[in-house]
């Protein structure tokens, strides 16, 4: 029988999460999303490829392709890469799974990123900076 260990009350808080990276990676969410996202911006695999390199991520359109059916997965790197080309703003919830998809749809994800841009642009909005200023 094995002993286990006692967890702290942030190591518990971890633990709680539904997300099985085992059970994302048989699915292929990832490659799935990134399928999904691209298709959304009406790009090709070539232009998504092209697109990435702005971002410093080399890879051919037959790499692209290999994420998106599930034989390889990008690296953290690229899949930042992936999420700034794109214009996904939450990867963790974008990639973890489907149950936690956004209320809105694509169109609908749109007009908020919209909405957004016009509000910066008013200046009644400022982004929140990356170092919290």
């Amino acid at each position: 029988m094995t002993s286990r260990k006692s967890r702290t009350s942030s190591e518990t808080a971890f633990t709680q999460a539904r997300y099985n990276a085992e059970e994302a990676r048989a699915r292929n969410i990832v490659g799935r999303r990134i399928a999904e996202a691209r298709r959304a911006g009406n790009l090709s695999l070539a232009s998504l490829g092209r697109l990435l390199s702005e971002y410093g991520v080399s890879i051919s359109a037959a790499g692209i392709s290999k994420w998106e059916v599930g034989g390889s997965v990008p690296s953290a790197y690229q899949l930042l890469s992936v999420c700034h080309a794109l214009g996904i703003e939450d990867g963790l919830s974008y990639f973890s799974g489907e149950e936690l998809r956004p209320l809105l749809n694509g169109e609908g994800m749109k007009k908020v990123s919209e909405y957004r841009l016009d509000l910066i642009a008013s200046g009644k909005y400022r982004p929140q900076q990356a170092d919290g200023a």
